[in-house]
């Protein structure tokens, strides 16, 4: 791994130094590791060999140790010391090296860390802030100290062996431009140091590769091969320490797990020496275990060299573009690195760059001039979606232009809306609404309108949307024959039904680029005309591209908009509204003036209020004090991640428990959540572990549509083979990805009274009842073979497993939903998973009321001002022309100030000439400079030049 932390003051460094970097070991035969300097910014302050305490602590407290002055010119008081790069060894390199104290493998290490640190240098910046500049320079030198670990922070006095190397970089750079020293930028570093990590490790594997080591590569990471898990969790007290604690806490984010190792860990114990500790280690180890890693060189595996460069960016390509348009270059990279760790090299994944550049990667720098990647597939589907529209216009007869609106309760804009739709002449129309505008509504009058057109059965309508949980809201609304996109996509037989209608997708903002393509594609076909309603301000799709919004900026598809919200009321509304206009902070701050947000930093307090407040808005009591689920509100928590949604789960099923709402028994049941992966993953078996399943979702050979198979092996070749209920035994064919998802099983417990959520489409054990994805419903008993009974009667098997609790969901499967009290569960945890499309579909879900809980109300704020909208293709390539066409305007105007220097040096040239040859005094400049000789004894030619110097054009300074 690669961690990056920042020093915040100098005493911090200081104590750092003394405590942690020069006495990291007492283990080792030494009381100090001695560091050594690196990087070109030591070598030009002369500093070079061992890093001694006081030279470390000038430089920490900004005074350069050659001169005694200040280093940087800027010295406040809060000034960052410098950023700890830490850099750690796999588990099974650690336990290796503590075992054969071979050095190869201790210096194959050390030169993966210079070489990376080598690359990091060359990415260092520096502020410019001259003359009303605010940009960064490249400055490509650092300052740092290595020092070299091999011990973890000991577990009930003992410590594991963990080789890793501290780097500090000091918080100065040379900007050999301005000819000063300056704070270091490290944004962009610290942004990409997935992909530095990624190259560290490849750097590293390849290495131990060379030297006859085999690696086994498991997903992010890897590790030395025939060194099994049983010695690796050996040897991993702290790291199962941390992880216990996270667990207890619900701690998921990597940066919380290493505040809390802080926290957490023992001091160092100075009663054992460095043979003690290995006498230790050696007894945890087993005769075979030993042998294991007396033989760890021999474990070298010919077949993992067939992995190339190429390959393996094909891999990273065909990952990120999955669900992405546009990827940052270095997650490009650093994908194709975790691939192929042990076969190639980051300077090889430079190489193919360059050649994939030369065919179908497409590489340009975004608005803040970091480098973005499409290819050029990806832009023409855009470019083909963008085309039919533009295409379609004024192409086609007006559905209904005399059609008059019989709902009386529609809005002036609604009524427009109808309008426009009816009598519009384009193949694409569309409908841009707000969250709670009432598109539901408008959508059953013009469809009304649409099918009582002159042109009879060509007029009529068929609706779809993106998600289940869509088509179940249009479902309820009356459109009893909507259907999913994916069907439309995949069922010929409903393809020709759709020919000389119209298709209306509703929810359109969650439409990938790909399913767009592929419905125009069938609308051209079948002769069929489109309308698209959404929102663009809400959530995109999970798949590529967010075709709707690109279809609005590039295609000049102009939208019916209906921007008064219905939903909401007073100041709840006025909120929902300046947010769905992308002033978030004045919608937040109303939230927080009606004292909606309640921040509290304990975690337990935090969700034990929110559980009690659900329980009062859900339930009523009676005189009793019996409570009852009848007559209150309807009520959800919205959460953005999963594990947030977990803890607050528990809360609300504890207080229900208390609450005698859930009562009787409660057996597990096990439950299969899909692991999202994507095609490229699926096709990649470092991906799957025996013991998950895969369900199909379109038939294969044996196989049903919605049959789910059990990994019940995975054999030497890494040949993945399952089984059904019956235990019916095939292998996994890999090139199938597209009809299968991967899960993982997890107990779950219910009782009577449960609020369950459908994961995944399916019927009742009748099969007369569909169980769409996203519907909730409450359990009402369990049958003796162990089913679960519905409160509406319907039964639903329970090994299929597609049920979770329903009392959270995440703000993406909310989307669509309406509740009385919406609350809303958003600690620091979930902030990575924050964003303005988030917040804006979570808080809009309600209709009379909301309340957000988190533990820190500014943090929140900061957060879900940034929005999260995707890249698109076109966009990118747009930025790099508007980028092209800003340094042309600039390149022509600084050649126009030339040119008009030119010509005005001429003309003073001539003048001054013809004041020479008739005698004349030559014009003086009024201000004399300093350090000069009278300005009377200037020549023309040094006049000139003092003019030439003062004088500035656009770009440039003379």
């Amino acid at each position: 791994m690669l961690r990056v932390t920042a020093s915040i003051s100098a005493s911090g460094a200081k104590s750092y130094f003394d405590a942690e970097l020069s006495k990291g070991d007492y283990y080792t035969g030494s009381s100090e590791i001695v560091g050594i300097w690196g990087g070109k910014g030591a070598d030009k302050l002369g500093l070079q060999g061992d890093v001694t305490k006081d030279q470390f602590n000038d430089l920490v407290d900004n005074i350069s140790p050659d001169t005694g002055g200040s280093l940087t010119a800027h010295q406040k008081s809060n000034r960052r010391a410098g950023y700890d790069f830490t850099f750690n060894a796999p588990k099974s390199l650690s336990v290796l090296y503590e075992h054969t104290q071979d050095e190869k493998l201790l210096t194959a290490f050390r030169e993966s860390v210079t070489e990376t640190m080598v690359e990091i240098e060359i990415s260092t910046a520096a502020r410019v802030r001259k003359n009303g500049k605010s940009e960064d320079r490249n400055t490509g030198n650092l300052i740092h100290a290595e020092f070299i670990h091999f011990t973890a922070r000991p577990v009930d006095g003992v410590p594991d062996p963990h080789l890793h190397a501290h780097i500090f970089v000091m918080n100065a750079t040379h900007d050999h431009v301005e000819d000063q020293w300056k704070a270091v930028q490290l944004g962009e570093v610290k942004a990409d140091s997935p992909y530095y990590e990624a190259a560290f490790h490849s750097r590293l594997a390849a290495k131990l590769s060379d030297m006859g080591y085999g690696i086994k590569n498991n997903g992010r990471f890897w590790d030395i091969a025939g060194i099994d898990r049983n010695i690796i969790d050996k040897f991993s007290n702290r790291t199962r320490e941390i992880d216990e604690t996270a667990d207890l806490y619900g701690i998921t984010r990597p940066d919380s797990k290493s505040e809390l190792a802080a926290m957490t860990r023992e001091k160092k114990n100075t009663d054992h020496t460095y043979n003690s500790l290995r006498e230790i280690w050696n007894n945890r180890l087993t005769k075979d275990e030993i042998t294991a890693l007396d033989n760890a060189a021999n474990n070298s595996d010919a077949d993992q060299k067939k992995i190339t460069a190429d390959s393996s960016f094909d891999y990273a390509l065909q990952h990120h573009f999955e669900r992405q348009s546009t990827v940052k270059l270095s997650r490009l990279k650093e994908e194709a690195l975790r691939f192929s760790y042990g076969s190639v090299t980051p300077q090889q994944i430079a190489f193919e760059t360059e050649a994939k550049k030369q065919h179908d990667l497409l590489v340009r720098k975004n608005q803040r001039g970091v480098d973005f990647a499409t290819t050029k597939q990806v832009l023409q589907e855009e470019q083909d979606i963008i085309d039919f529209t533009r295409n379609g216009y004024n192409m086609e007869t007006r559905l209904n232009p005399d059609y008059e609106i019989k709902t009386d309760y529609l809005s002036d804009e609604q009524k427009d809306a109808i309008t426009r739709i009816l009598t519009s002449r384009d193949t694409v129309t569309a409908i841009q609404g707000k969250a709670g505008v009432g598109k539901t509504t408008l959508m059953q009058e013009a469809v009304r309108g649409i099918e009582e057109g002159k042109d009879g059965n060509s007029n009529r309508t068929n609706v779809f949307a993106p998600s289940s949980g869509a088509v179940d809201v249009l479902k309820g609304e009356g459109f009893e024959d909507s259907h999913t996109v994916a069907r439309l996509l995949i069922d010929e037989k409903l393809q020709q039904q759709v020919k000389n209608s119209v298709l209306w997708i509703d929810e359109a903002g969650l439409l990938s680029v790909k399913d767009t393509h592929r419905i125009f594609e069938i609308a051209g076909e079948q002769n069929a005309r489109i309308i698209l309603s959404g929102d663009v301000k809400q959530h995109s799709g999970i798949i590529r591209g967010d075709a709707f919004r690109v279809l609005q900026q590039y295609a000049d598809l102009e939208p019916a908009q209906i921007d008064t919200i219905r939903r909401q009321q007073g100041e709840y509304r006025e909120a929902v509204a300046a947010i769905s206009e992308g002033d978030v902070t004045a919608g937040y701050n109303i939230f927080d003036k009606l004292g909606k947000i309640q921040q509290i930093e304990d975690t337990e307090k935090r969700l034990k209020i929110l559980a009690e407040d659900y329980l009062e808005t859900t339930t009523k009591q009676n005189k009793q004090g019996i409570y009852s689920l009848d007559g209150k509100k309807s009520a959800l928590v919205v959460a953005p991640t999963h594990k947030e949604g977990e803890e607050v789960t528990a809360a609300i099923r504890q207080k229900y428990q208390d609450a005698e709402i859930l009562k009787g028994e409660e057996p597990d049941f096990v439950t299969y959540k899909n692991r999202n992966l994507t095609e490229a993953q699926k096709g990649d078996t470092r991906f799957y572990l025996e013991g998950q399943s895969v369900r199909f979702h379109q038939k294969a050979k044996n196989i049903q549509n919605g049959d789910r198979l059990t990994i019940f092996h995975i054999d030497s070749e890494n040949n993945i083979f399952i089984a059904d209920n019956e235990g019916n035994q095939q292998q996994l064919d890999l090139s199938l990805a597209d009809r299968f998802s991967v899960y993982q099983p997890a107990a779950i417990s219910l009782q009577k009274g449960d609020a369950i959520r459908i994961t995944e489409n399916s019927k009742d054990t009748t099969g007369k009842h569909r169980l769409n994805n996203g519907a909730i419903y409450r359990v009402d008993s369990f049958t003796d073979s162990g089913d679960i009974k519905l409160s509406n009667g319907w039964l639903i098997d329970a090994e299929k497993g597609n049920f979770t609790h329903g009392y959270v969901t995440t703000s993406h499967s909310s989307q669509g939903k309406t509740v009385d009290h919406v609350f809303i569960a958003q600690s620091s945890d979930s902030f990575p998973a924050s964003n303005t499309e988030q917040f804006y579909v979570s808080a809009s879900r309600g209709k009379k009321d909301i309340t957000i809980y988190t533990d820190d109300k500014q943090e929140l704020l900061e957060q879900v001002k940034e929005s999260g909208q995707r890249l698109s293709a076109v966009e990118l390539i747009e930025t790099a022309k508007q980028q092209s066409r800003e340094k042309q305007r600039l390149f022509d105007k600084t050649i126009e100030n030339l040119h008009a220097f030119a010509l005005h040096v001429k003309d003073k040239a001539h003048n001054w000439l013809d004041s020479f040859r008739h005698g004349d005094e030559i014009e003086q400049p009024e201000k004399q400079p300093e350090n000069r000789k009278p300005q009377g004894e200037w020549t023309a030619r040094e006049i000139d030049r003092q003019r030439t110097r003062e004088m500035t054009i656009e770009g440039f300074e003379l």
